[in-house]
């Protein structure tokens, strides 16, 4: 979103939601699927794994939006 034509922003930003929407949905399964293993420090490790992989994912969320604004004009 940062290059490219300017007309495609949006276009850019559905594929990062739709991108976000996805992480978010495999992080419930993995959630309620963490909640049955036995082995509980696995658990708690892949769980600290899935909420790095989605602060990643809130910040590119923010980035984008920075660039939503800055370059396309929109406003949030």
């Amino acid at each position: 979103a940062q290059k490219g034509n300017l007309n495609a922003i949006t276009d850019a930003a559905s594929g990062a939601a739709m991108a976000r929407a996805a992480l978010s949905a495999a992080g419930y399964n993995v959630r309620i699927n963490l909640s049955s293993l036995k082995d509980k420090a696995l658990a708690e490790s892949l769980l600290a794994d899935l909420a790095h992989f989605e602060a990643q994912a809130d910040k590119v969320d923010a980035d984008l939006r920075k660039v939503l604004v800055e370059r396309g004009g929109l406003n949030f």
